[in-house]
Order: C-alpha cells, then sequence, then structure tokens
C-alpha cells in the first residue's frame, strides 16, 4: 500500500504541477499570485515555483522548524538543534589542524 511519505510526495507532484502550468496566476486563491503553500512566485519566470530546500509555508517564507530540513521539511535531522542546517540536515565540524614540517638536516 502507500505510505506517507508516497502521499506526500504525489500532493507535492501535483502541486508543483498544477503551479508551473499557470503562466499568470496559480490555482491556489488568498495567497499571493494564487500560489499555493510550499511554492513562491517567480517573477522572472510568472509562475509559481516550489520553495527552495530549507523553506516552506505560504510564499516560502518560513525556514523548516528544528528538527526537520530539506526540500519541504521531509528530513529529520538526529542532532542538536545548534548542528541542524535547514538545506543539509546534521553538520560536522573537524577542529583538527593538519601542519606539516619540514626539517633541514644540517650540511656536514
Amino acid at each position: 500500500m502507500f505510505s506517507v511519505e508516497h502521499l506526500n510526495l504525489f500532493i507535492l507532484f501535483w502541486i508543483y504541477t498544477v503551479c508551473k502550468g499557470s503562466a499568470t496566476q496559480g490555482p491556489c486563491k488568498n495567497s499571493f499570485k494564487g500560489c499555493c503553500p510550499g511554492s513562491a512566485w517567480n517573477s522572472q519566470n510568472q509562475k509559481c515555483e516550489p520553495c527552495m530546500q530549507g523553506f516552506t509555508g505560504d510564499n516560502c517564507s518560513s525556514r523548516c522548524p528544528y528538527p526537520t530540513y530539506g526540500r519541504d521539511c521531509q528530513e529529520l535531522c538526529n542532532c542538536s538543534k545548534d548542528m541542524c542546517d535547514v538545506f543539509t540536515g546534521c553538520q560536522s565540524f573537524t577542529t583538527g589542524y593538519n601542519v606539516l614540517f619540514s626539517i633541514a638536516k644540517p650540511k656536514a
């Protein structure tokens, strides 16, 4: 059977297809240029387009809430809030240094 993820993907695909097909206004009323939640008006292309990765909501005005990230906030961070990036998820930082020493041997 279909999972919730499949249903979410279908709904997103449907919204994207409907919004992409409209050159002057999207299908959702009572929103800017008729763009549905999860999409925003692209004035250059004159159509509604899906939110950029890490953003969601009306006109893509909200960052993904912790612990979510990614396209339509569908991914989950498995790390602390300060390490969760809305675009790519959990960040890993290294604090080590690589140091190369060259020691010259004195001439005899």
